[in-house]
């Protein structure tokens, strides 16, 4: 009988009105197909003709059925036994099948869309409470012991109700800790809840099973299971693959909230062999390169990137800007690493979006266009391309300050990044005025923004004191340098302890300032202890991770190598130089705008110490290589380059003197000459002792007039405190004596 003579025969509108709705909601070619299925699954079902009541519950839980495939399950046996009928029948009629795998289909994917999104939210949000805990000395196994003596059964109120405890009994250490433990525990709440709602919503879809492994994790997170992540995703691994991706989403979630990272890798490595997508292979490389795994990240990325390129062809308001973002990470990988060209590349097509989207949509766009301008910046002042960088610099600044201007909370530690990526590069071109009012600027933000949280910004703070110790020490402004760099060393020394990987490189870069500091103001046997610290952790960084931490490695042996040809300690000072010039032409060889600079200096030393214990030859060959770069890059950089050009000239001046080559002795002396009065006229500290010196020089060793040594003494005597100063003076006094 057909379904439409059954409801005109009962003559109720009400029943033809829903039937007519239920047909609504199928496309027309399917219309036909959806009502053979329902009139042969009512035949299969009864032999007798289905009264209206029956005919108006059967319809009901059809459409139930249509929009929810678990809907039937807990009803009566025999309208199970109808939709049982149904289902078979649909699957004989191949257009409303198909349709009906549609619109599961759809409903999966905007579910899945959904949940994609408060993953990397989720995924953000504990990475971020990762870093300030561990910069706070609260490394993961103290976070978890605290966690398993909370009373987190017993709800949000009692719980933080025992932190106040804990702090005054002392079981918390600060208040800080406090604020960021209760912070992490309503957090834990949150997401619980989440889990909770979630598990509520699966048992009443009828997804009891995930639902029950759902309820396990939030029992491990909350302590009521003792029980393993990887003991659950045992239990799981058996599900159909749908069920298994969702549960792994959480895992990895939980994983993270216990700063079990060995376990979130693991489940993020079977996520992705049950579903590959972009968004996975990009949250995985994220995790990876915060965690300092960058050849696995990389080739998460190279994936992640090979898709969206597809991707954003045939889509581009959708897929461009995370197509920007992959790019942008990579090119910070890779400048991590020292594969500069390709790092710039990666930077610029990101750019190159940034700027696009930006344009259309600058409230959501410019503090991401800005952060790759800055990264940019960064590259191109390692290649020593430092007009390009400068130019990118100041354009992220423009936008910082806007951006700080309407919102200072969330944009304030972004200005003071710029403004010291600014700083640091004005230094190179030395500008060192204008480099000292971005840095001090910056260190006002960085002390206010630490009073309010040090344990978040207690790094950048420290970061910002070394560069100022650096430009000041530059300048010869020895006291407030040292009381810069100390204050930095305390406290890189506190985070090193409590986060030994992260904080250990920037330990050693204070140590090895401090050292040069320490080695110009005579302190030797302390500049050498912290030298020597320096290596110590830089011989350990370079063996885990060579191409990051060999030009900081080199840099130290160098340093060492200076104070002990000073201290006539050659032997060994030749051996650490020999170490260091070996590295660095390998540096030099394969990124060579970024390390020809300090190879030449390597060589110049070299020569300083082969020409003091008469090895002339050798001394001669290594000045003349060292002088040669540095013609180069005076030539690119005259601003950046020229003093050190002319101090290899001063210094193979006096070699050519001893090797009896007087003309070659005057051509070189007479320019380096010239480029120490023109730096000196520009006023600063350090060119005017060099400008000095190469005066002692000339009126020593090459017989200039005396008026020479007369305007390098008025020079030096300004100077008192600075060691090289006093023993130029010395010099004059000495040869004062002799000619008399």
């Amino acid at each position: 009988m057909d379904v439409f003579t059954l409801i005109i025969r009962c003559a109720t509108k009400v029943v033809k009105s829903a039937w007519l709705y239920f047909i609504k909601l199928y496309i027309p070619a399917v219309n036909r197909d959806m009502d053979e299925a329902f009139n042969l699954a009512l035949s299969d079902w009864s032999e007798h003709d289905p009264t209206y009541t029956e005919l108006l519950h059967l319809w009901k839980v059809a459409k139930e059925y249509i929009r929810n495939p678990n809907s039937y399950e807990a009803l009566d046996t025999g309208t199970q036994k109808f939709i049982d009928c149904f289902k078979k029948r649909l699957s004989g009629q191949p257009a409303a099948h198909n349709y009906l795998m549609t619109l599961r289909a759809d409903e999966q994917a905007k579910s899945e869309e959904l949940n994609l999104q408060e993953h990397r939210k989720t995924q953000k949000s504990i990475l971020d409470l990762k870093g300030r805990m561990e910069e706070l000395n609260m490394a993961p196994q103290y976070v978890r012991a605290l966690l398993k003596e909370l009373p987190l059964e017993q709800g949000l109120e009692h719980t933080e109700s025992t932190l106040e405890e804990m702090l005054t009994n002392g079981r918390i250490h600060s208040e800080g800790a406090k604020c960021l433990i209760a912070e992490f525990v309503r957090f834990l709440f949150e997401r619980t809840g989440k889990i909770t709602e979630e598990a509520k919503r699966l048992r009443k879809a009828g997804d009891s099973y995930l639902a029950e492994t759902l309820e396990e994790i939030k029992k491990v997170l909350t302590g009521e299971s003792e029980q393993s992540l990887t003991a659950i995703y045992e239990k799981l691994k058996e599900q159909e693959r749908q069920n298994e991706v969702k549960a792994l989403e959480e895992l990895i979630e939980a994983a993270q909230i216990q700063f079990s990272f060995g376990e979130a890798r693991t489940f993020y490595e079977k996520l992705i062999k049950l579903a590959p997508t972009v968004e996975h292979h990009f949250n995985y490389a994220y995790l990876l390169q915060s965690l300092n795994d960058f050849d696995r990240a990389r080739s998460q990325y190279d994936k992640t990137l090979q898709e969206l390129r597809v991707l954003s062809k045939k889509n581009p308001e959708a897929y461009k800007p995370n197509l920007a973002d992959t790019l942008n990470n990579l090119g910070n990988l890779l400048h991590a690493t020292n594969e500069l060209e390709q790092a710039q590349s990666y930077y610029e097509e990101a750019l190159k979006i940034r700027r696009e989207f930006a344009e259309l949509n600058p409230e959501a766009y410019k503090s991401s266009l800005a952060g790759t301008l800055n990264n940019l910046g960064n590259l191109l002042r390692t290649t020593n391309e430092l007009r390009q960088a400068q130019s990118y610099y100041e354009e992220a600044l423009l936008i910082h300050r806007e951006l700080a201007k309407l919102n200072p909370e969330a944009y304030k530690p972004d200005l003071a990044g710029t403004l010291n990526n600014l700083g640091n590069l004005l230094c190179a071109t030395k500008e060192l005025k204008e480099a000292q009012s971005y840095y001090e600027e910056a260190l006002r933000i960085r002390r206010e923004l630490t009073e309010f949280n040090p344990e978040v910004y207690k790094p950048d703070l420290a970061s910002i004191l070394n560069n100022l110790g650096n430009l000041l020490a530059h300048t010869n402004v020895l006291e407030q340098a040292q009381s810069y760099y100390e204050e930095a060393l305390q406290i890189h020394r506190e985070l090193a302890e409590l986060n030994p990987e992260t904080y250990k490189p920037d330990l050693a870069g204070t140590l090895n300032n401090l050292g040069n500091l320490l080695y110009a103001t005579n302190e030797v046997e302390q500049a050498q202890s912290y030298y020597k610290e320096a290596l110590l952790i830089y011989r350990e960084l370079a063996k885990l991770n060579p191409e990051a931490y060999k030009p900081d490695l080199a840099r130290t042996l160098n340093n060492l190598g200076n104070l002990l040809r000073a201290t006539n300690v050659l032997e060994q000072a030749q051996s650490y130089y020999e170490e260091a010039l070996q590295i660095r032409r390998e540096l030099a060889k394969l990124y060579p705008e970024a390390y020809k600079s300090s190879l030449a200096g390597t060589l110049n030393n070299l020569g300083n110490l082969l020409r003091a214990t008469n090895v002339l030859e050798q001394a001669q060959s290594y000045y003349e290589e060292a002088l040669q770069i540095r013609r180069e890059l005076a030539e690119l950089n005259p601003e950046a380059y020229k003093p050190d050009l002319a101090m290899t000239l001063n210094n193979i001046t006096i070699l050519y003197l001893q090797l009896g080559k007087k003309e070659e002795a005057e051509w070189a002396y007479q320019e380096a000459y010239t480029i120490y009065q023109e730096l000196a006229n520009l006023h600063s500290k350090a060119d005017e002792i060099n400008y000095a010196k190469t005066l002692v020089t000339g009126g020593i060793m090459l017989g200039r007039p005396l008026e020479n040594l007369k305007e390098a003494k008025e020079i030096l005597s300004k100077y008192p405190e600075h060691p090289e100063a006093q023993g130029l003076l010395s010099s004059i006094e000495e040869h004062s004596k002799r000619v008399r």
